[in-house]
């Protein structure tokens, strides 16, 4: 049940958002049954500086860049589920 409601949800975020295909996939590929993630909505120019402060902590950290539109959806979304 567990991996076919993440697959239902990946595939909500892509079709809504327009997330990647291969960041979805790079994710599914890393986390495991047992693991957590940590999905995070950040502004900044530099990537590196946000794996820079979550390193003491191991883990990948994976990014993806949203245009200005999916961004909007995203956090329009999050703040409705407040």
């Amino acid at each position: 049940l567990g991996a076919a409601g993440g697959a239902l949800d990946a595939k909500w975020w892509k079709d809504d958002f327009g997330i990647p295909e291969d960041f979805v996939q790079d994710v599914g590929r890393q986390v495991q049954p047992g693991d957590s993630a940590i999905f995070a909505l950040l502004r900044t120019a530099d990537p590196a500086v946000v794996a820079a402060r979550f390193s003491d902590y191991g883990g990948t950290v994976l990014s993806t860049t949203l245009s200005a539109e999916q961004a909007r959806k995203v956090e329009e979304t999050l703040n409705s589920k407040q």
